[in-house]
């Protein structure tokens, strides 16, 4: 199998956050595939699992008429509970 070494750098200087975690998460999902050392395994797993974290937070979610209301609700009972 080859693996594909991404650069992250190049990526990193154009200041955008999401795609330089989305090349260090393709990095690091090459170099996982690349060792065959069970301790670089279960480091980089570490890695790459904080990294998919954060590109979670970064991509916005979208909402369904489910969360519009249940948005709706909550707006509500918080007026209800400043008002007294």
């Amino acid at each position: 199998m080859e693996v594909v070494k991404v650069k992250v750098a190049p990526v990193a200087s154009l200041g955008d956050h999401l795609k330089t975690l989305e090349a260090l998460r393709d990095r690091l999902a090459g170099a996982i595939d690349a060792t065959t050392s069970a301790r670089d395994v279960a480091m980089l797993s570490s890695r790459i699992t904080d990294v998919m974290k954060l590109i979670g937070e970064q991509v916005p979610k979208s909402r369904t008429p489910l969360d519009e209301l249940r948005e709706r609700r909550e707006a509500k009972l918080r007026g209800r509970l400043i008002d007294g």
